[in-house]
């Protein structure tokens, strides 16, 4: 039986969150207790994984290969990496920050070179991991809407996480089409 990787992230996280005895303690809806700086260092470690596995995918491809894609419908190497860090940006400023997202610059030119590429990705990750290390515990647990759906905050970082890994995860064709080795996948 196959189960939804979401599901067992939301599962992991979970059980790494429950009460830890004089840890700071919020409750969630159902009155379940977390432990919301176990909950704060699983995402901080998961959103620093994927920080370096994207930069791992920036590097992997060389510029000339930037901008191909397998057929017109689907977005090209380089906006596939994009898609993750605008993910990331936009989950956590609209559900979390109540803010819009900060600019990553010009995307003509983080689009066509690896190493800008590499900046825009990591200017991404920092404001995530900034937002994430100065959230208070109790503000990790207040609920929010995220497309629809009512979560804690702290959910909405998760989802931002399984977001990144699923659209990661898309990108293995792309550099196989191109005879390279798809990066080492970093499990947080």
């Amino acid at each position: 039986m196959r189960i939804p990787i979401f599901t067992i992230l939301m599962a992991l996280a979970g059980s790494l969150a429950l009460a830890t005895p004089g840890a700071a303690q919020v409750d969630e809806p159902a009155g379940t207790k977390i432990d919301a700086e176990a909950v704060r260092a699983m995402l901080i470690r998961g959103f620093e994984q994927s920080r370096d596995m994207d930069l791992d995918y920036c590097r992997a491809m060389p510029d000339s290969a930037l901008r191909w894609k397998p057929n017109p419908e689907v977005r090209d190497y380089a906006q596939q990496i994009v898609h993750i860090s605008e993910g990331n940006l936009g989950i956590v400023a609209g559900a979390v920050m109540g803010a819009a997202p900060p600019s990553l610059g010009d995307s003509a030119v983080y689009l066509s070179d690896a190493a800008a590429l590499e900046a825009a990705v990591s200017q991404a990750y920092d404001w995530v991991l900034e937002g994430l290390r100065d959230i208070s515990a109790e503000e990790l647990a207040v609920q929010t809407n995220l497309f629809g759906m009512d979560m804690a905050k702290w959910r909405v970082y998760n989802f931002a996480l399984v977001h990144a890994y699923w659209t990661r995860g898309q990108l293995v064709p792309y550099v196989r089409a191109h005879g390279v080795q798809p990066p080492q996948y970093r499990p947080y």
